[in-house]
C-alpha cells in the first residue's frame, strides 16, 4: 500500500506534465507566414489583360509556394485609399504602408508592360522582416498565348 501511493502520485504527475506540454505545442504559432499580392500596374495593355495575367501571376504563386496567399478582396479592402492601390506605387514608402495596412510578412507589388511585342514583369517584395524590398524582373517575348 505505502508503494502504491507514490506510483499514483508520479503516474498522476506524469500525466499532468503531458497535458500542459501538448497544450504548449497547439498554442505555439505555426511557422505559416501569410503573403499578399497587391494588383499589379499595366502599361500598353488593357486593363482586363493586367488582371488576366495577375490572376495567372497568382496561381502559379500558390502552386509554389508553401505560405497561404490572402484573398484579393480582402486585400483591396484594407488597402483602399493608400496611394499603391490608387497608382501602383512601387516606392519602398508606398511598399512599407501597404504591409503595415496588411499586416502580412510579405507583400508583392509590381508592373506589367507590353511594348513591341515583349512582356516586362516588374516585382517588388518586402519581407515584415527586411527593410528594403527586393526587386525581380522576368522578361516575355512573343506572342500572349505562349
Amino acid at each position: 500500500m505505502k508503494r502504491l501511493l507514490p506510483l499514483c502520485v508520479f503516474l498522476g504527475f506524469a500525466f499532468l506534465f503531458g497535458q500542459t506540454e501538448s497544450t504548449q505545442e497547439e498554442a505555439e504559432p505555426q511557422d505559416i507566414s501569410p503573403i499578399a499580392a497587391v494588383q499589379f500596374s499595366g502599361s500598353g495593355i488593357t486593363d482586363l489583360e493586367t488582371q488576366t495575367l495577375f490572376n495567372r501571376f497568382l496561381e502559379e504563386l500558390t502552386k509554389a509556394s508553401d505560405d497561404p496567399l490572402i484573398d484579393q478582396a480582402n486585400i483591396n479592402e484594407k488597402i483602399a485609399g493608400l496611394e499603391i492601390e490608387s497608382t501602383g506605387c512601387l516606392s519602398d514608402e508606398c511598399l512599407k504602408a501597404g504591409l503595415d495596412a496588411l499586416s502580412v510578412q510579405q507583400l508583392l507589388a509590381g508592373s506589367i508592360n507590353f511594348t513591341k511585342n515583349k512582356y516586362r514583369l516588374k516585382v517588388r517584395k518586402l519581407d515584415a522582416a527586411k527593410s528594403k524590398p527586393k526587386k525581380y524582373s522576368f522578361r516575355y517575348k512573343g506572342e500572349p498565348d505562349g
